[in-house]
């Protein structure tokens, strides 16, 4: 009954467009699953999850004890393997199964990143050869310099951070350059430019040097815009508005939050897999760096209230702050902070 369902759905499917206000006629659907339907996404999945039984395990990548073939999220696939001939032999083997189901591979969108090992000089290299073909075109290959975007990450020899200066340099520029009031600006900081940076954040491997100097840079943007004195104390900025401060998340400490909380929720799920990835490469020197709590005035901040408590504190306990300690009972006076109409 279901498949005869399913089958009701996608027979016959047709969309319409409408440009200013003119309809088009019917556009036959042969492709595809339908945007908007619950029962599309489980489908999908279970197309992408037959598709990866093409895939030889046997040729992929060691990880301790473990061996990876792949990674899938959604439509976005990693294929791992040992050698170039054995990355080759997944990629043929993929091919047909996916053509089996109106899916193809765009070469032009793909990418290979080959490392060299050279055990006895302790050392590896990038090979920026293109080796791999895909549908009879040679897939374009990473080089020192360059790389490939997955998931929200440079993917390459290049570094994160600098991708986070970018990002974050432009747009404080931008936003410095529009027609904006100062009020306008620094909610549009809070509420959409430092999101767009947590995931990069969150996932790459930062110092805490590196963090201040992304927090030094977007309180230097906040004095030019609300023409503030350089001596303005740091936990003004950091302070929720209700405590008398702008609420501007602080980098150096909620990047260490964030961090913290997806290697513990890493570690709790349990798979064979994920407790090999902790026990090999990069990640037990993240685990032992998310176990050692960050501390203001040496108490361990271990959650936003504990950093929100203390940021608050400081900032009451600064000469220029002493008059916001009770701002939560007015609560009008801060309303230029959180309303960016007023």
């Amino acid at each position: 009954m279901l498949l005869k369902y399913i089958e009701t759905l996608y027979d016959d499917f047709s969309t319409i467009i409408r440009v200013q206000g003119q309809i088009s006629f019917p556009i036959k659907v042969k492709r595809g699953i339908r945007q908007g339907d619950p029962l599309s996404v489980p489908l999908f999945l279970m197309i992408m999850d037959w598709t990866m039984e093409g895939i030889d395990i046997n040729l992929g990548a060691s990880i301790g004890k473990e061996t990876a073939s792949h990674l899938a999220f959604a439509d976005d696939l990693v294929i791992l393997a040992k050698t170039p001939s054995g990355l080759q032999k997944q990629i043929d083997n993929l091919e047909p199964q996916l053509k089996a189901l109106g899916l193809e591979f765009n070469p032009m969108k793909c990418s290979t990143f080959r490392l060299k090992i050279e055990v006895r000089a302790k050392k590896w290299t990038v090979d920026p050869v293109k080796f791999l073909k895909c549908r009879g075109e040679l897939v374009p290959a990473i080089s020192v310099g360059s790389f490939y975007k997955y998931l929200g990450l440079r993917i390459g020899c290049t570094s994160n951070s600098k991708f986070v200066n970018e990002v974050l340099e432009r747009k404080l520029t931008n936003l410095t350059k529009a027609l904006m009031k100062p009020q306008q600006r620094v909610y549009a900081l809070r509420t959409h430019l430092i999101p767009s940076i947590w995931h990069p954040l969150t996932f790459m491997s930062t110092g805490k040097i590196y963090l201040k100097s992304l927090d030094v840079r977007i309180r230097g943007a906040c004095r030019r815009w609300l023409k503030m004195p350089k001596d303005t104390p740091k936990a003004f900025f950091h302070a929720e508005p209700g405590k008398g401060g702008l609420g501007i998340p602080q980098i150096e400490f909620r990047t260490h939050l964030l961090k913290t909380k997806q290697i513990l929720k890493f570690c709790e799920e349990g798979e064979e897999w994920s407790r090999n990835l902790i026990e090999h490469g990069a990640l037990p020197k993240m685990c032992k760096k998310c176990e050692i709590p960050q501390t203001i005035n040496n108490r361990p901040i271990t959650t936003n209230e504990d950093l929100a408590e203390e940021t608050a504190e400081n900032l009451h306990k600064s000469l220029d702050g002493k008059g916001l300690k009770f701002a939560s009972e007015v609560k009008s006076a801060h309303n230029w902070v959180i309303n960016r109409t007023s």
